[in-house]
């Protein structure tokens, strides 16, 4: 077997792995995100993102085994990437299941960094991925990332709360800020790092979102959705203004305006001067 086919059959046993697993060891796959909750944790209802993921994940793995697809490096890279994030989700929910927050918070941050790896090099080979392909791989991973940025931060918070940092109060203000502060960063940087991806924003918007709905069964968190608002407000700002659609639509608009009113745009200085330069034949 070749090393190529050996890497294809593991993406598709971890995938269906990490898509089986879960409900073996609990009932579904976001319980154990339920069950440690703190108030920067996200709504329930913002977790269940993990099924399409999943779902997506799956698919992957299948069409990616069938051999008659196998014909871009592109997918040979991937693989590798692919199975890191696969066995650390499993290995981060197995930990938890032991409750061993600290350590399961180490496989995440491993998602979080290799997913964006990933991330940056299949938006270079945009282009040359089928539109099918773009679902399940470029999909996939823009939705995977959202949905682990949002929640590194928030499993840094349900570990810091419970080993006695407060909620609540001036000092359990602080912390949370700073730490919605930093979210919000991250999210700008690689929101514009990743060409203001629409699937990655919008999964950032729905987990952020999530975190507000948490916020508004509790008192005093003005300050914390006040924050998660601001950085909700500019990822939507990125995504109207500086997203690729918004890019295109744009330069058709811009195309079409200097097509239809080209003369206009030369100004009636230049106008005058070009039409006075312009050779008359004398009339015979």
């Amino acid at each position: 077997m070749k090393r190529t086919e050996k890497w294809q059959w593991t993406v598709l046993a971890t995938a269906a792995g990490q898509a089986v697993i879960p409900f073996l060891l609990t009932r579904n796959a976001v319980s154990p995100l339920l069950s440690n909750v703190c108030l920067l944790s996200p709504a329930s209802y913002a977790l269940v993102t993990w099924y399409p993921i999943g779902l997506l994940s799956l698919a992957y793995g299948i069409y990616q085994a069938i051999p008659a697809r196998i014909n871009r490096e592109l997918h040979f890279v991937l693989s590798r990437g692919l199975v890191v994030v696969y066995v650390s989700f499993v290995a981060w929910l197995v930990l938890v299941y032991l409750e061993w927050q600290l350590f399961s918070m180490f496989f995440f941050v491993v998602m979080l960094a290799v997913l964006t790896l990933l991330f940056e090099r299949v938006l270079r080979e945009r282009s040359s991925l089928g539109r099918l392909e773009q679902v399940l791989v470029l999909g996939q991973i823009a939705l995977y990332s959202g949905w682990v940025t949002v929640l590194v931060f928030s499993n840094a918070a349900v570990w810091l709360s419970s080993h006695g940092w407060p909620e609540n109060g001036p000092a359990g203000w602080l912390w949370q800020a700073l730490l919605l502060l930093g979210l919000c960063w991250h999210n700008e940087y690689w929101l514009t790092r990743f060409n203001g991806d629409i699937v990655y924003g919008c999964m950032l918007l729905w987990t952020l979102g999530g975190i507000v709905v948490r916020l508004q069964h509790y008192n005093d968190t003005l300050l914390q959705v006040m924050i998660i608002l601001a950085g909700m407000t500019l990822v939507l700002t990125h995504l109207l203004f500086r997203s690729p659609v918004y890019r295109l639509v744009a330069g058709r608009r811009s195309q079409a305006g200097h097509t239809d009113h080209g003369f206009r745009f030369q100004g009636p200085h230049l106008a005058e001067k070009s039409t006075r330069n312009k050779r008359v034949d004398p009339i015979t």
